[in-house]
């Protein structure tokens, strides 16, 4: 059995989430019906991030959601970088990230977690499937070079050949 907490990272878990809203949700949700501590982390307002959590039953003190910051396209908030930097891991303890989708900013907010201790995990929801990598391709190559290289290369158990030429 493991035992410390989780935060998933997403984000946004509002109606323009879709699926990977929902798997966002349910899982702090499983985790917490199970005593597990587990937060949300999400580029959400706080009553966009309460709907959601009503629609599930997720308790509200689950929630963390953080207002975006420019450039809001990529899903950025200034304030999560912060929080993920303030984090304060004692060494008996276990933190996992579940980091929900990739290639934009709330992953550098992982690589901040994971250099205070954390461990995570990427669900990469088809993220890497070709015709994903198909799609906006400079702008994933960007973001590779910039951030997601180094969360991708720095997650444990990854497997040989994902797909990436970049």
């Amino acid at each position: 059995m493991f035992h410390g907490s989780a935060i998933h990272l997403t984000k946004t878990i509002g109606p323009a989430s879709y699926g990977v809203g929902q798997v966002s949700l349910n899982l702090p949700k499983a985790q917490g019906d199970l005593g597990m501590p587990a937060e949300l982390w999400s580029v959400d307002s706080q009553s966009v991030a309460e709907r959601a959590a009503d629609s599930v039953g997720l308790a509200k003190s689950c929630l963390r959601p953080y207002p975006q910051s420019r450039p809001g396209f990529l899903h950025y908030s200034r304030e999560m970088e912060v929080a993920a930097a303030e984090v304060k891991i004692p060494p008996s303890t276990k933190l996992v990230v579940h980091q929900h989708m990739i290639w934009l900013l709330y992953s550098r907010t992982a690589l901040i977690l994971r250099e205070r201790g954390a461990k995570v995990v990427l669900a990469l929801h088809g993220a890497l499937d070709d015709w994903a990598l198909a799609k906006s391709t400079w702008k994933k190559k960007l973001a590779y070079r910039l951030w997601e290289g180094a969360n991708l290369h720095g997650v444990h158990g990854q497997s040989k050949g994902s797909g990436i030429n970049y």
